[in-house]
Formats: structure tokens, C-alpha cells, sequence
């Protein structure tokens, strides 16, 4: 199933839409909403949400209407990232690289990747003509490409 994505006109109407319906609110009454900290907020929950400010003014860093936003943003929610945490409505996504860390030395002291790991054992049994030796040799990275593997599972 293809999902389908809003156009710029139909994401504005639903911003429209929302910012008005809090706009009434904040002017039904004199206890109404905060409008201005309701669209702070908002912005704020959003650049968190993308990654901060930077990301979400990406497009147009340098541009007038950035400049404020940029400035809207970093009065509310400051410069660290870590206080835009619990600004997030929607879940931190991280991506990871399995292979790369079963395979780094700082996680896995003593476990190579695969190929140097078996680059190593035949520099150890290069000079080796001997049937017995090259026995050994095939057990040794067979040995190792299981521990690689069972590791790698882990």
C-alpha cells in the first residue's frame, strides 16, 4: 500500500485550520489560550520532532522569515538538544549499522571483521604445504567464520 503524501496547499490548509481554531480560543475569553506560547510551543515540539532548529529551517537558513523563526525557536527550546527531548510527539528514531558494531574493536575487543580476521590466520600458515597443515588451516577459519557468525547473531 502507497501512501500518499499531502501537497503544500493541503498541509497549510490543516495548519490554518489548527492555528485558527487555537486562535479563537485564545480570543473567546480572558482566560483563553496563550496564543503565543500555543505557536511557540507548537514550533518548538516540531523542530524537536526533526532534529532541532537547523533542520527545520534547512530549506532557507539565511532567509528573513528563518531569522525569526530561528530566533522564536531558540528562546523557547535554548541550544541544547538534550532539553528538546522532552519537546518529541513522536518517537526518536536511531538508526544503526549492526555490522559496524559487532565488528568495532571498542565493543568487541579482539573481534575482527571477518576478512581480516581470516587474512591473519593465513599469514600464519602461508609458508604451509603440508596436507595436515592445511587441514588445520581450513578447521582454524571454519572455527572462525562460526564465531564470527554466532557473534554477529548475539
Amino acid at each position: 500500500m502507497t501512501e500518499t503524501r499531502p501537497s503544500r496547499p493541503e498541509l497549510q490548509a490543516e495548519a490554518i485550520r489548527v492555528l485558527t481554531g487555537a486562535a479563537h480560543r485564545s480570543t473567546a475569553s480572558v482566560d483563553g489560550l496563550d496564543f503565543a506560547d500555543f505557536l511557540a510551543q507548537v514550533l518548538a515540539s516540531t523542530a524537536a520532532n526533526v532534529g532541532g532548529p537547523d533542520r527545520l529551517l534547512a530549506s532557507r537558513p539565511g532567509s528573513c522569515e528563518a531569522g525569526q523563526v530561528d530566533a522564536l525557536l531558540r528562546g523557547t527550546i535554548g541550544e541544547d538538544p538534550d532539553d528538546w527531548l522532552p519537546l518529541r510527539t513522536q518517537p526518536l528514531a536511531i538508526a544503526l549499522n549492526v555490522a559496524e558494531l559487532v565488528e568495532s574493536g571498542d565493543l568487541h575487543p579482539g573481534l575482527l571483521g571477518l576478512p581480516a580476521a581470516v587474512n591473519e590466520v593465513g599469514v600464519r600458515y602461508e609458508p604451509a604445504v603440508e596436507d595436515e597443515a592445511l587441514d588445520a588451516w581450513d578447521t582454524e577459519i571454519d572455527a572462525l567464520t562460526n564465531h564470527y557468525v554466532g557473534k554477529y547473531r548475539r
